[in-house]
């Protein structure tokens, strides 16, 4: 590469080299190399040690490449959704809420992925807070003693008035095989 004078814009302002191919970068009106550029100015990336050239994350007090920034668990792409910070690691959301709640001894939610603090809703086996669903029949929000039939959800009422056999002994629906004795 040749070299130039100092007075040539078509130099770079730190090693005195003409651009290759005219590209340039520049930084407070100096126009510099790549190379001079990326070493002066460029960022580099904490986890892949790469020099950061376009849009740069900066968390944690580092600088990452946006692909590189990722959730410590689950490795999700925290540039664009965010991250919680904790013990010292950068967590999506979800594995925030997973670990936190794996401390305390509570549920997470399996739709919003938040910690249930209050009554929860068991459906399919999986806890749910209560305001996730509602009555299959009346549309009311159901409560704790919401019951389920046929893989759908009903609030106590609507489930005792579907014509669902009741127990003579302990007054509660009956929702697998039933046995009649002595008229009950």
């Amino acid at each position: 590469m040749a070299s130039c004078t100092m007075s040539s814009t078509s130099c770079c302002a730190q090693c005195s080299q003409q651009f290759p191919e005219g590209l340039f970068y520049e930084f407070e009106v100096r126009k510099y190399c790549e190379q001079d550029f990326q070493m002066l100015f460029a960022p580099c990336c904490h986890q892949c040690g790469e020099f950061v050239i376009g849009r740069v994350s900066k968390a944690m007090n580092n600088s990452w490449n946006p692909e590189c920034f990722r959730c410590e668990l689950c490795q999700e792409v925290l540039a664009d959704i965010g991250f919680v910070k904790n013990a010292g690691r950068h967590l999506c959301r979800p594995c925030h809420n997973r670990e936190k709640a794996r401390g305390n001894g509570n549920y997470i939610c399996q739709k919003c992925h938040a910690i249930i603090d209050e009554q929860l809703l068991i459906f399919k086996n999986d806890p749910y807070h209560l305001d996730h669903f509602n009555c299959a029949n009346c549309g009311k929000e159901l409560t704790a003693d919401a019951q389920e039939l046929k893989g759908k959800l009903y609030c106590r009422p609507c489930h005792d008035n579907m014509r669902i056999p009741i127990c003579g002994a302990c007054r509660r629906p009956i929702e697998g095989q039933v046995v009649n004795a002595m008229g009950k």
